[in-house]
């Protein structure tokens, strides 16, 4: 019977941090490794005889590791994901463009697609559908945390609307 090689968890820990995984300090005496991947939180347990107990998905990365496997496990890669969702249901929506400027993403590789709440979040506007539109990156930033009201000038602006009230006056 072939002998297994002594596990090297700092080696691993290393390993798991260039996988794009975040080392997190335990927060019991039991807890030997504490990282958080795109499957949450996930602990690694030793109980008062030295058994350990690891989570499944742990399981899965220490025998890539062992393989000499590469695998993402950057948090990012679950709100990646739940973005990209967000994104194409906003889109089926109001269409693939910018809901300020209405550049076209489609036609242009180079412009980043961003969520803008209407009411920003510093202001105590939600995450639902209801408040959120696609932005191109600088008219996001140029948006900022501005009213809805001032949002709403920002766009019309940018799209070249003129109030009646105004053209009327001209």
């Amino acid at each position: 019977m072939k002998k297994r090689p002594a596990f090297k968890l700092d080696t691993f820990k290393s390993w798991l941090t260039e996988c794009g995984a975040v080392i997190q300090p335990p927060t019991s005496q039991w807890e030997i490794l504490r990282v958080q991947t795109c499957d949450g939180v996930q602990v690694v347990y030793r109980n008062s005889k030295e058994v350990q107990t690891w989570p499944e998905s742990l399981i899965v990365a220490r025998e890539a590791f062992e393989r000499g496997n590469r695998m993402s496990l950057s948090p990012d890669m679950k709100a990646r994901k739940k973005l990209r969702h967000l994104i194409e249901d906003l889109a089926a929506r109001d269409g693939l463009w910018c809901w300020f400027c209405e550049v076209g993403f489609l036609t242009s590789d180079s412009v980043e697609i961003t969520i803008e709440h209407l009411v920003s979040k510093s202001h105590g506007g939600p995450n639902h559908p209801s408040n959120l539109v696609i932005a191109c990156k600088p008219c996001n930033t140029e948006a900022g945390h501005l009213s809805v009201s001032e949002k709403v000038g920002l766009r019309d602006r940018k799209r070249g609307f003129v109030c009646a009230e105004v053209r009327g006056a001209a």
